[in-house]
């Protein structure tokens, strides 16, 4: 039975998830947390005395675990990519339309074209006649760095994916999808909360915020609910404006769950789904889910 390994990164640790190949899903092994060895930044990983003392940490836990030359599945947050939807001209040629997109990209990317990975998502939205798609541009300097993270530190990379292809892989698996419905999920963290919006049952966008913005609310829970209540009510006014859109909407939180945000969860007007490893998977496990999601 092969052995792999996902690996994910919060905005405080490098989280990795040891599986074992199954037909239903993989088979949990085990879990583990690197802190961080440097104050958290955006762009911490890409600073070299940074990216050397992670490779160093991630290095002795691969020689203690004896996983040397381990394949690995990787999930990159999303504030390392780009994020564009771009319309498509309706009943164009195929050659206008290719010539169309390679505009778009040249235009929405902040870095050159030739030095990015550009990624068309599986979504189009449609509204009548009108219709665009999403993609992501990721940094070629970005993928090599993570790819030579893996490398030095003994290990083999098999697939790098974004958070949101990750989550969806999640959401998929375990029927939290429904085209009838829509979906909002919170990935809270220690510095921020990025939220990925599926719009029938497929991803359309996401957002970044961080909790410098909420600088009245007094402590982390009142800052996390003061957010899942503004986009919700935010998101709620989208859809209802998009007729063949205006479906229910699901809301999900995952990874930093205390228990005080749980219990004030439950007395927002609307219901919270906490998606958590060991619900999921019925053991004890850390709440960090995209490690093993990136799996699926």
């Amino acid at each position: 039975m092969e052995e792999y390994l996902g690996i994910s990164f919060t905005n405080r640790s490098l989280s990795l998830t040891r599986v074992h190949e199954s037909e239903e899903h993989p088979k949990l092994i085990s879990t583990h947390e690197i802190l961080y060895p440097f104050p958290f930044e955006f762009n911490a990983l890409l600073n070299e005395e940074n990216f050397n003392l992670l490779v160093e940490k991630l290095t002795q836990y691969v020689q203690n675990n004896n996983l040397q030359g381990m394949l690995c599945n990787v999930s990159l947050p999303m504030y390392l990519a780009q994020i564009k939807r771009a319309p498509l001209p309706y009943d164009a040629d195929s050659r206008v339309l290719q010539k169309h997109l390679v505009w778009e990209m040249e235009n929405i990317g902040t870095r050159p074209l030739e030095d990015t990975k550009v990624v068309k998502l599986d979504h189009e939205f449609r509204f009548g006649s009108y219709e665009e798609s999403v993609f992501a541009l990721t940094p070629k300097s970005i993928i090599q760095k993570i790819k030579e993270l893996i490398e030095k530190s003994g290990l083999k990379i098999r697939r790098l994916l974004l958070d949101c292809d990750t989550i969806l892989k999640l959401l998929k698996k375990f029927n939290f999808l429904n085209p009838a419905k829509n979906q909002l999920v919170f990935q809270i963290d220690v510095f921020s909360v990025t939220l990925f919006h599926y719009m029938d049952g497929a991803f359309y966008s996401y957002d970044l915020f961080t909790f410098a913005e909420k600088e009245k609310e007094k402590n982390f829970e009142q800052k996390v609910i003061r957010l899942l209540e503004e986009q919700v009510e935010k998101f709620t006014n989208l859809v209802n404006m998009l007729p063949g859109y205006e479906y229910p909407l699901d809301v999900y939180v995952s990874r930093l769950i205390t228990e005080s945000l749980s219990r004030k969860m439950k007395d927002l007007d609307f219901q919270v789904h906490e998606i958590r490893m060991d619900k999921l998977l019925g053991e004890k496990l850390p709440v960090t889910i995209e490690s093993y999601a990136v799996m699926l």
